[in-house]
């Protein structure tokens, strides 16, 4: 009996068992002896009986303190914990409440966990247990929620190493005007195993963007500033043709190669004036047209023309009124005439020299064509030099004017493609300098310019597998020439913001053409190309003779 006592789990109850026990059998002992043992026994029987007690209450004083540490007491311990796990679930709830960041827990598949900040369902919208991420976001950013369900996917087949699809997951989001970076944070060290449990964090990075954007403002005036102090003359005129650009891309109501060329146009020279933005935003609409096929929708053309008015609002000082059309003479012109004059030379012969001020100086036009090149040559981490050769010649600017603009596209990939490494070039037995050559020359009926480098060359191979994909004739040098003047085909590896899309040798082809001009490449692989354009005199370099 006193051992079934253990049950309780409390010793004092064992004990107050077997207390009562001993005074009952001493009582009934003393009083009457045989009622107790059935005989008349004596003391020291009844010491060996109390030992058997004693012994029978210990073991039940163990159980029931061992049942007691380990279940009664279990229970209490279980209680406190539990009431500690909820003071300290409610001081992280009270944490995740006060938080700047939009945190959600997510697992391996991108469901949401049960617990989420306030941030999180005053961004994003009330988040439900159970639901993937990309469903919370699919309301305000379906685009990002689309691009966030397909690189999850990425995530976990595990093709891809982990910090890899983590970084092609989206990075940033526009949500009702504010912009939010996205961060990644797994919650296990298993770099090659399933994705696991996930902290994802949205933070309000919209003041930091506004802070780099007017930074990038104020570098690309600076640069502006600095390009208008060296060349007034020279911003004033791609100002104006940017403006005519653009213009034209807002006003464009189908895709066409012509959009194509004008983009990457504008691209290329906003590129080379330092306007960075600019040609980001180019840069972004021909990737849309490459991913879509489509013509971007006017919101997005229209942010190219909200860039370019911002930065050019800011020159308008600056540039202040429109200069008056000068004629521009030259040292060595000036002396010539005084010569002539001095000399008596005919009136007629004198009159056509002069005449021929009312021309554009060619050297102006390459030598920032070079300056170009240049400017260009240090962004691509190549060592070039330029040489100009002008010969004197002068040509209708105005007339030639969508030929130079359209020349920077030849001289981004004679730099980019041409042009090899200096490690490359040493490895063939060149100098580890480049040489890029720009040359002006005129002979009685033409007036021709070229562009020639000293790089790797045409790879003609490469030109006729590219022309046989896209379904163009490749089989004589003719066609091979046609053909890299076709619009869309390029030789280079990937698109980058300097070169790839097949565009600007077809947008130079075109301008040559409506001069009624020809094109012509020389290039010898290992040894450099050359790329010449041929325009009837009489168009490019007509003599206003005064009356």
């Amino acid at each position: 009996m006193i051992s079934l006592l253990a049950v309780f789990g409390n010793p004092m109850v064992v004990l107050a068992a077997a207390l009562t026990v001993t005074l009952h059998h001493l009582v009934l002992w003393a009083v009457l002896p045989s009622s107790v043992f059935n005989y008349d026994a004596a003391i020291w029987v009844v010491f060996v009986h109390a030992a058997f007690v004693v012994l029978s209450t210990s073991g039940a004083v163990f159980i029931g303190r061992s049942f007691f540490d380990n279940v009664v007491r279990l229970d209490e311990q279980v209680q406190a914990r539990t009431a500690a796990l909820a003071e300290r679930n409610a001081r992280v709830r009270h944490l995740l409440d006060n938080v700047p960041q939009a945190i959600l827990m997510v697992d391996g598949t991108g469901k949401l966990g049960a617990e989420w900040s306030a941030r999180a369902a005053e961004w994003l919208g009330a988040p439900t247990a159970g639901q993937p991420l990309w469903a919370l976001l699919a309301a305000k950013a379906p685009d990002e929620a689309a691009y966030l369900e397909l690189g999850w996917e990425s995530l976990t087949d595990g093709f891809l190493p982990r910090a890899l699809s983590l970084a092609q997951l989206p990075q940033r989001v526009e949500l009702d005007g504010q912009t939010l970076a996205i961060r990644y944070i797994p919650l296990d060290d298993n770099e090659d195993g399933p994705i696991g449990a996930m902290l994802v964090i949205f933070e309000d990075v919209t003041a930091r963007v506004a802070q780099e954007r007017a930074e990038s403002t104020q570098r690309e005036l600076m640069a502006l500033v600095q390009r208008i102090l060296q060349d007034k003359h020279g911003f004033v005129e791609f100002a104006h043709e940017a403006e005519e650009l653009i213009a034209q891309v807002i006003a464009a109501e189908e895709l066409s190669p012509l959009l194509a060329r004008r983009l990457h146009t504008l691209k290329g020279n906003a590129a080379i004036y330092g306007l960075d933005s600019v040609a980001e935003t180019c840069h972004a609409l021909e990737q849309e047209i490459a991913d879509e096929g489509t013509l971007p929708s006017v919101e997005a053309r229209g942010a190219l023309q909200t860039r370019w008015a911002t930065l050019r609002s800011a020159t308008d000082t600056l540039i202040g009124e429109q200069e008056s059309e000068q004629i521009v003479v030259g040292a060595a012109e000036h002396r010539a005439v005084v010569r002539a004059l001095l000399t008596g030379a005919e009136r007629a012969v004198i009159a056509e020299v002069v005449a021929k001020w009312s021309l554009e100086p060619g050297r102006r036009r390459l030598a920032r064509l070079a300056a170009q090149a240049e400017r260009l040559a240090l962004r691509l981490g190549k060592d070039v030099v330029v040489d100009i050769d002008d010969h004197g010649v002068r040509c209708d600017g105005e007339a030639l004017r969508g030929v130079w603009s359209a020349a920077i596209h030849a001289v981004r990939n004679a730099l980019d493609h041409g042009v090899e490494p200096a490690a490359e070039r040493l490895a063939h037995g060149k100098p580890a300098t480049a040489r890029l050559t720009v040359r002006l020359d005129e002979d009685i009926d033409q007036v021709s310019f070229s562009i020639s480098d000293d790089g790797r060359g045409v790879d003609w191979e490469r030109v006729a597998a590219k022309a046989a994909s896209r379904g163009l004739p490749h089989a004589t040098p003719a066609d091979l020439r046609d053909a890299l003047f076709a619009d869309g085909l390029s030789t280079a590896e990937a698109v980058t913001d300097v070169s790839g899309r097949g565009v600007g040798m077809s947008a130079i082809r075109a301008e040559v053409e409506a001069l009624g001009g020809l094109i012509e490449v020389d290039s010898t692989r290992g040894q450099g190309t050359t790329l010449r354009l041929r325009f009837p005199k009489a168009r490019v370099a007509a003599l206003s003779m005064a009356a």
